[in-house]
């Protein structure tokens, strides 16, 4: 079976030249992904829908200041349903 018959050309054609860039074949490199997705029991990075101009440059330092716990004021349930409804 060749993992690769469904992969659209360019792609392996980019992969094969970063593989071999850092001295690995494409194959080493899958194999090396597929030892770490078993290891890992999954994805050995976060697997996300990149869309950074999707927020603004204030939304994307409150997810930071939330994820860091920065500057936390806690809120009443009403006061973020009101937040929440003023921003739709």
């Amino acid at each position: 079976m060749d993992i690769f018959e469904n992969i659209d050309s360019q792609l392996k054609t980019d992969m094969d030249r970063i593989a071999n860039g850092i001295g690995l074949t494409t194959a080493d490199a899958v194999r090396v992904f597929m030892k770490q997705f078993v290891a890992h029991k999954g994805f050995p990075f976060d697997v996300v829908l990149a869309q950074p101009e999707r927020y603004n440059a204030e939304t994307m330092q409150a997810m930071h200041d939330a994820k860091n716990e920065v500057d936390l004021t806690p809120m009443t349930r009403k006061e973020m349903r009101e937040m929440w409804e003023s921003a739709k």
